[in-house]
C-alpha cells in the first residue's frame, strides 16, 4: 500500500481537527437518539426531547392526567401512553 502525507499549516490542521471532532460528536448524538427510537420506555429527560417539547411541559402533562411509571425512583414513560394521552387531548 502507498503511503503519503500531507503538509498543513497549524491553523489548518487546527481547522481540521476541529471538523473531525465535529462531525464524530454529531455521529455519535444521532446513534444516541436513534437508539431511543428503539426503546418503548423513556426517561422524562428522554421523552420530552424525543418529542420536542420542554421538561416543563411534559410536567403538566403529568399533572393533567398522562401515566407514569416510577421504579426505584427513576420515572418512566411509555411511548404508547403519550400517544393515547395526545390523541385524548385532540380538539
Amino acid at each position: 500500500m502507498a503511503e503519503f502525507q500531507v503538509m498543513l499549516s497549524n491553523e489548518q490542521s487546527e481547522t481540521l481537527q476541529k471538523f473531525i471532532y465535529e462531525l464524530a460528536s454529531n455521529a455519535v448524538e444521532q446513534v444516541r437518539k436513534e437508539a431511543g427510537l428503539q426503546k418503548e420506555w423513556l426517561r422524562k429527560g428522554e421523552m420530552a426531547e424525543f418529542i420536542g417539547i420542554a421538561r416543563t411541559t411534559l410536567d403538566s402533562w403529568i399533572d393533567e392526567g398522562l401515566k407514569i411509571s416510577i421504579v426505584n425512583g427513576v420515572t418512566l414513560i411509555s411511548k404508547k401512553e403519550v400517544t393515547r394521552f395526545l390523541i385524548d387531548h385532540q380538539k
